[in-house]
């Protein structure tokens, strides 16, 4: 499949690690129209087709969907997402809720709101995002006083280009902007910048996407050749987004539909009722993170050689503290390994693992913890084993006090 002159300049120097934040600037950007199978569409569609092709989720944001003055407090925007599952997104943003404790209700309908719950996306492995960015200038233009500040502590747009966390990722930020000079003039210096002309406009393709199959695999292919090593978690939540796909993915709609992500407004449940009454606990003076912190290093020293298939020193953790805490429940679970899958024995065992593969949270913090631990020569003893991420234990607790409670 053909495409644009500006769309194989961005592939090009993304493969070759140029930058993660990319500004498209030119009069085509707002002018101009392409044909993709017969329909007119602008460029942030014709990014949208390209980038699904490599990216698991793709995002347009618009901060201004009525097309009227943006006010000053930036009440109104709409975060787009068109053939994608809005399961996968959400599943993102729930495990980075979970694992940071956060409280705060979480929306989109603002630039602020969009901008913070992209961020805790983005800040959560396991899926390639890209996100498309239109009218950028109604928020951090040149003629702006201020930048916004948005939710959940993300950075200002300014130090998206150079921030570590898209930096050492797959995803991509793509800014489109007719004129480049009314951004402000750290984020035009930061982008690597992409000059959409006149010329491309006039590009068209008229294909089936079926005629066209075996190029979006070549194009695939070569969107590949860029792989960095992810975070800790990126296995974990890779291995819960593939085990609940089957049962709880959604269809995806057709290319020209709009699937609008819902207002994200729903208020975390107060977990902190329960956990005071799991803390005063039969074991007086050690709290549940202390319990599961000491069953997880008991585990990962009986595997202290590093083997660690589907996270295994977190079930037996797990497993241990919920037989402690409601032996009705589980009882004393043994675990062996077969064929790189981890097997469970015992009473409550098919209870307790089902409810290990369900709760997405679970398996992202095990792999946090574990991933974060650089095995020695000779593997761990007492001394040489770390202090385990803290967030990774507290949220740990938090799902067995929801499990409790």
């Amino acid at each position: 499949m053909p495409w644009p002159t500006w769309i194989e300049e961005l592939k090009t120097r993304y493969l070759a690690d140029e930058a993660n934040v990319f500004l498209l600037h030119g009069p085509p950007v707002r002018e101009g129209r392409w044909a993709v199978n017969g329909k007119i569409v602008g460029a942030a569609e014709v990014l949208r087709a390209f980038l699904s092709q490599s990216r698991d989720i793709v995002g347009v944001l618009d901060p201004d969907p009525s097309d009227g003055k943006l006010s000053p407090d930036l009440r109104k925007a709409k975060l787009d997402f068109n053939g994608v599952d809005l399961g996968a997104f959400r599943r993102l943003v729930d495990v980075r809720v979970t694992l940071d404790a956060i409280r705060v209700k979480r929306h989109t309908s603002t630039v602020e709101g969009a901008f913070g719950v992209m961020w805790l996306a983005l800040t959560t492995a396991g899926a390639d995002q890209a996100y498309i960015l239109v009218k950028v200038d109604s928020y951090a233009g040149v003629r702006r006083k201020r930048l916004p500040a948005f939710d959940h502590d993300a950075p200002p747009i300014t130090e998206w280009p150079g921030h570590e966390v898209l930096r050492g990722s797959n995803n991509v930020i793509v800014i489109l902007c007719e004129d480049p000079t009314t951004l402000r003039q750290e984020l035009q210096g930061a982008c690597v910048r992409i000059e959409v002309t006149p010329h491309d406009a006039a590009w068209s393709h008229d294909e089936e996407p079926d005629a066209a199959s075996a190029a979006e695999a070549e194009i695939e292919d070569a969107l590949s050749l860029k792989r960095v090593k992810a975070p800790p978690m990126a296995d974990a939540v890779a291995e819960i987004e593939a085990a609940m796909e089957s049962g709880e993915t959604q269809p995806l709609p057709d290319f020209e539909e709009t699937a609008p992500l819902p207002d994200l407004t729903e208020p975390l449940p107060d977990v902190d009722a329960v956990l005071a009454e799991v803390a005063a606990e039969k074991e007086a003076g050690v709290s549940l993170p202390d319990k599961v912190e000491r069953a997880f290093r008991d585990a990962i020293l009986r595997h202290a050689e590093g083997d660690w298939p589907q996270n295994l020193p977190g079930r037996e953790a797990l497993a241990e503290v919920l037989h402690a805490l409601d032996p009705g429940r589980v009882g004393e679970l043994t675990f062996t390994v077969e064929d790189g899958v981890v097997q469970a024995q015992g009473d409550g065992a098919d209870w307790f693992m089902d409810w290990y593969r369900k709760d997405i949270a679970v398996d992202a913090a095990c792999g946090m913890a574990l991933g974060a631990l650089e095995v020695p020569e000779g593997g761990f003893t007492e001394e040489t084993l770390p202090a385990l991420e803290r967030p990774a234990v507290g949220a740990l607790a938090r799902r067995i006090t929801k499990l409790l409670g």
